[in-house]
């Protein structure tokens, strides 16, 4: 029950008020719970400022927010998009299927040097050693 009231801003300031000791070592309460709900009513005011942002600073931070999001999604994309290992992955991968469809057709043997160097790039770039000859086409 204690959290349900504590929990809530308005419910913090009443518990607050009710555990404050009479005098310093006293364990008698100085505000009681309708001296507490009093004393809140009173400094309302006080507690709660209501303030209006202008519009032009409303305009100011969305333009300030869109502006780093933006910035951020671009360098993203552009480190994405530019890493030119990856371009060269495509390539070298679409190069691949290229002459896998060959073999597929039987214009190609896997035993073609052109075959065996593209291999063994796709091979290089990807980093690991993967047998690239169970693609199915």
């Amino acid at each position: 029950m204690f959290d349900m009231i504590v929990g809530s801003e308005t419910g913090a300031i009443i518990a607050t008020s009710l555990v404050v000791p009479k005098e310093k070592g006293s364990k008698l309460n100085k505000y009681y719970g309708d001296e507490a709900v009093k004393f809140f009513q009173d400094n309302i005011d006080t507690l709660y400022i209501d303030t209006k942002m202008t519009g032009a600073m409303q305009v100011l931070i969305c333009f300030l927010f869109l502006s780093i999001l933006g910035f951020v999604a671009y360098k993203t994309a552009e480190i994405y998009f530019r890493n030119p290992k990856q371009d060269d992955r495509l390539v070298e991968l679409n190069n691949l299927l290229k002459l896998f469809k060959k073999v597929k057709k039987g214009k190609m043997t896997e035993d073609n040097e052109e075959f065996t160097k593209c291999y063994v790039i796709c091979e290089d770039l990807m980093g690991e050693k993967s047998d690239c000859k169970d693609i199915k086409l």
